[in-house]
């Protein structure tokens, strides 16, 4: 029932039961997941998402991505996630 109201997999909605039965609410909390950690720390992200709400690019209405990683240094394929 709940994975079909939550448009989730049985097995999703069985994984969270288990690790909340195991740790409670810490259960629920994301777990570190494989592969390469991300390049943008907190700090970064926070100052990009600053910029895009708080000033416009000279010359246009509003930020594109590509002027976005322009103006911050980021680079367009990093991941922030």
């Amino acid at each position: 029932m709940v994975a079909a109201k939550l448009a989730l997999t049985p097995q999703m909605v069985g994984k969270w039961r288990t690790r909340f039965v195991e740790r409670r609410l810490d259960g629920l909390y994301d777990e570190p997941r494989p592969g390469v950690s991300r390049s943008t720390d907190d700090a970064k992200v926070e100052a990009v998402v600053a910029a895009r709400l708080e000033t416009m690019p000279q010359g246009a209405t509003h930020w594109s991505s590509r002027a976005m990683t322009r103006n911050s240094g980021i680079s367009p394929t990093s991941s922030a996630s």
